[in-house]
């Protein structure tokens, strides 16, 4: 999501500075990608009296920022706030955003998942984000409801689809291949955030969508979309299998997005690569935990491949079957083409709203 908001912001005149936490990426990673350093430290103690007595002169040498440096708050959390995470999530950003306008700060809660909010906690904290935040872009219908049932009468609630859509991967190293290749790609959170008759099922029916798409003589891979996360299914799967699996770990996004360009399919379950599929033309069967993805397929006017864990082998056999047959997908992409192209559209109206609202021309 990063990568998308830099990607349109460096086509802008005079081109703005871009600071990330250092909790969300680690220094080598910060300093590729041209950033400023935010220094985040929640809580008093030494670092944060270390941050403070840093000369402004110093601070800008190193290219470190402090909260009082930013002028425009971004946040792009995808799904952090709502009864499905921690609390401390809301109340901590609900603290920030509080801190950032008493300091004159734009806020700006970038297209994401949002609810449903029944803790009183969270509903509250959730309330105080959307009455001081600028603009807040809700990315499906449920979302958009959710933040209405809390503030009904405010207009700065959008509804836009995910903005990481239109970003382009990298170009292709290699020659397409001869074979069809299945990528797989497997969610931690599939066994912590669904009901336990869920959790049981995920990594038996992430197997039998592999077997299938070998009986249908394709080539399935693992493709390990966060590796601190979902590296651990690895073995949970191979287990099961009567034979080796290909792992794919690629820490670049870009080259992420490009090797899901050159695939048949995509079976799996963390968003953004669905999205990586969908967005390409790229058929793709998921697997979900929360209202978000459900929403995601229907945006791409395939909801039917959003798909039950329990999903019988007939009606997976199915679906595979039918994704990789070349006439199917043909008409599969074609469908995901005009869905990409609305909603990029969409997404550009989205832009206009907040260079409108933070005046970059």
């Amino acid at each position: 999501m990063f990568l998308a908001i830099q990607s349109h912001f460096r086509s802008k005149e005079p081109r703005p500075k871009i600071a990330i936490s250092h909790h969300n990426a680690d220094y080598e990673w910060r300093c590729r990608h041209e950033l400023y350093h935010y220094l985040d430290i929640k809580k008093i103690g030494r670092s944060w009296l270390g941050t403070q007595l840093l000369p402004p002169s110093f601070r800008k040498a190193f290219g470190l920022l402090k909260l009082n440096d930013i002028d425009v708050l971004l946040d792009a959390s995808g799904f952090a706030f709502g009864d499905l995470h921690p609390e401390s999530r809301t109340t901590d950003f609900a603290a920030l955003v509080q801190k950032a306008k008493r300091l004159g700060q734009i806020v700006i809660l970038m297209p994401q998942a949002f609810g449903p909010f029944n803790n009183p906690r969270l509903r509250d904290a959730m309330k105080q984000i959307l009455d001081q935040a600028d603009l807040i872009f809700a990315r499906d219908q449920d979302s958009l409801g959710h933040l209405q049932t809390l503030s009904p009468e405010n207009n700065k609630l959008h509804l836009s689809p995910d903005f990481t859509i239109g970003l382009k991967g990298t170009a292709p190293k290699s020659p397409p291949q001869s074979e069809q290749t299945v990528l797989i790609v497997p969610n931690a959170r599939m066994l912590d955030k669904t009901p336990k008759d869920q959790a049981s099922a995920y990594i038996g029916t992430l197997v039998r969508c592999i077997n299938l798409v070998r009986a249908q003589n394709a080539v399935p891979s693992l493709l390990i979309h966060d590796a601190i996360e979902d590296r651990c299914l690895v073995p949970k799967i191979q287990e099961h299998l009567q034979f080796h699996i290909e792992v794919i770990e690629e820490p670049d996004p870009l080259e992420l997005k490009n090797r899901i360009s050159r695939c048949s399919l995509l079976i799996g379950s963390r968003f953004h690569a669905l999205v990586g599929a969908l967005s390409q033309s790229i058929p793709a069967i998921g697997f979900g935990w929360s209202h978000k993805y459900e929403r995601l397929f229907e945006d791409f006017d395939c909801v039917d491949l959003a798909m039950p864990v329990h999903a019988t082998n007939e009606e997976l056999k199915e679906t595979i079957s039918q994704l990789l047959s070349p006439e199917s997908s043909r008409s599969v992409g074609k469908r995901l083409n005009r869905s990409a192209t609305r909603q990029l559209a969409q997404t550009e109206v989205m832009w206009d709203k907040i260079e409108q609202r933070i005046a970059i021309n």
